[in-house]
């Protein structure tokens, strides 16, 4: 059995680790900067102001400013043309952020200081900058059938899309090789390897659990096209820089030999919201549909045990189901490192939903049938049968089952009676009554006029839980807030890093957001519309 340690040398031991702590913390990362193609790069020193921020499923920006007499005023502000692209690379304590430059300028101020300022965006963008063909096989010309659908696990079907898009953009036959006359270009181009962008392979088609969506789009966006699929299942697009030396991201598929740029999808799912108290751990939220498919139906799970990984020496890290990462607040422990927080309750808007202004295609044909041939034999008896034939069809048109209106008895009854709650809200998405998209537009407009709690959350890095280590953009964590020990459970949508000559590299960390979320009404709308613009565009339904 070992010596028990004494108190000098466990004061001692605490005092070291808390010297190595702060050194961390107060570290300057390692800023370098590289050209169009990511070759040749140049380390930055001496930066007067530098910020780099990382947002869930969306592109950060960057900002570096260097005095107007820096190294790099040659290369960046006199050489550099003014279509070639400027990288960065910048390090730190467990993670890395690279970037293209959006805008370089240089500027002099009245006391004759003069600077470079450059803009950086995070390369999430080239996710915007990825259009999804109908049919990514074929040449924008020439493009059967007339949209791109899926229906099935939400990460096996972003990663096909963005993969496909990506060959129909980097492989043969529709992506020039850099020599078109060297046979073995365009049989390079054949592996994924020697393309600028990768999707990191996914696992396998029974062990992906991610939620099932239906996915379509005709030419669409692709961040436009999977936003709504990764906020409903809870999932997040990584998109990572990979360089010679570090370990290859997927052996067994491909074997990366220059900088490359990987794009993952995360499942990071779970309940979110608030949930448990301190004496019971962490409550569960389950929220489902009611049979009238209107309102919500939830169900408290109470009591699961804290996962075995947490009892294991030297884990870092976080179940997203129930989250290691926690920050107490300060009215229980005296100190937190919970900043600023808000809790927002959002009360409900209208306590039923008005929609439509054309009525279906059948009842106005319907219509139109019936009085072209009342028209019509009142035209035989003077003797020329289409006589008035039409002249009626604009009087008629969009008049029966042009419109729908649905209460909520429900929400009324909650909002109050005698009050009485607020009354009617037009939902402009349902251009037909008495038709499935009218249904559609009724979830829609339910959705939008629901009463709903929001919460922004910010906290301090190393206190105690360091960015990198312990959590990650996109990591679920849990904060305590109020007075009743209640956790509010959500991702983490912000990280943003920032550091100058007279300050010290410091996170703002963003758990929670403050814009609603899609609810399992508002799923059940988006799904339904999927399914509809699919046979609709395929010739199935009219």
């Amino acid at each position: 059995m070992a010596d028990l340690m004494t108190p000098d040398e466990v004061r001692r031991i605490i005092r070291q680790r808390t010297i190595e702590r702060i050194s961390i913390m107060r570290a300057r990362p390692k800023i370098t900067l590289y050209d169009k193609n990511w070759r040749n790069p140049v380390p930055i020193l001496g930066e007067v102001a530098a910020s780099f921020e990382e947002k869930l499923n969306d592109t950060g920006e960057g900002n570096l400013t260097l005095f107007g007499n820096h190294k790099v005023r040659e290369w960046v502000i006199e050489e550099l043309e003014d279509d070639e692209d400027l990288h960065i690379r910048v390090q730190m304590a467990g993670k890395e952020w690279t970037g293209k430059a959006s805008e370089i300028t240089n500027r002099g101020d009245e006391q004759g200081f003069e600077y470079i300022e450059i803009k950086f965006l995070h390369e999430y963008e080239h996710c915007k900058k990825i259009i999804c063909y109908s049919n990514p096989a074929l040449p924008a010309e020439l493009q059967a059938p007339k949209i791109w659908s899926y229906a099935g696990s939400s990460v096996r079907g972003i990663k096909s899309l963005i993969f496909l898009n990506l060959r129909r953009r980097f492989g043969p036959l529709w992506g020039l090789p850099e020599d078109l006359f060297d046979p073995s270009s365009w049989l390079a181009n054949l592996n994924p390897a020697n393309w600028p962008i990768v999707v990191l392979p996914s696992v396998g088609f029974f062990s992906d659990t991610s939620m099932w969506q239906v996915i379509t789009t005709r030419f669409g966006n692709l961040h436009d096209v999977i936003a709504p699929c990764l906020a409903l299942a809870g999932l997040q697009v990584v998109v990572k820089r990979w360089f010679p030396g570090m370990p290859q991201p997927a052996p067994d598929h491909f074997i990366l030999t220059e900088s490359t740029l990987t794009i993952d999808v995360v499942d990071k799912s779970g309940y979110r919201g608030k949930a448990g108290n301190i004496i019971d751990g962490l409550t569960h939220l389950v929220t489902g549909i009611a049979d009238d498919l209107i309102n919500q139906v939830v169900t408290a799970v109470v009591g699961a045990p804290n996962p075995a990984k947490y009892s294991l020496s030297g884990f870092l890290g976080t179940d997203p189901e129930r989250p290691f990462v926690t920050w107490r607040n300060a009215q229980r422990t005296g100190v937190s490192g919970i900043g600023q927080w808000q809790a927002t309750v959002h009360k409900a808007l209208a306590g039923a939903i008005v929609t439509g202004g054309h009525s279906p295609d059948y009842i106005n044909a319907g219509l139109k049938l019936i009085a072209n041939a009342i028209l019509g034999y009142i035209g035989a008896m003077f003797g020329n049968a289409g006589l008035a034939l039409g002249i009626f069809d604009s009087v008629i048109e969009d008049v029966v089952l042009a419109f729908h209106r649905m209460a909520n008895p429900v929400r009324q009854n909650r909002m109050g009676i005698r009050g009485p709650g607020y009354g009617e809200w037009w939902e402009a998405s349902g251009g037909t009554g008495a038709s499935l998209s009218a249904l559609q537009a009724i979830q829609t407009g339910f959705d939008k006029t629901k009463a709903y709690r929001s919460y922004q959350v910010s906290v301090v890095n190393f206190a105690p839980w360091r960015v990198g280590e312990h959590f990650d953009l996109g990591d679920r964590t849990a904060v305590e807030i109020g007075k009743r020990g209640t956790y509010y459970i959500d991702h983490v949508y912000g990280l943003k890093l920032s550091w100058g000559r007279d300050q010290d590299p410091r996170y703002d960390i963003a758990i929670g957001d403050d814009r609603r979320e899609q609810t399992p009404g508002a799923m059940l709308s988006r799904q339904v519309e999927g399914l509809k613009a699919m046979l609709q565009s395929i010739g199935v339904a009219s």
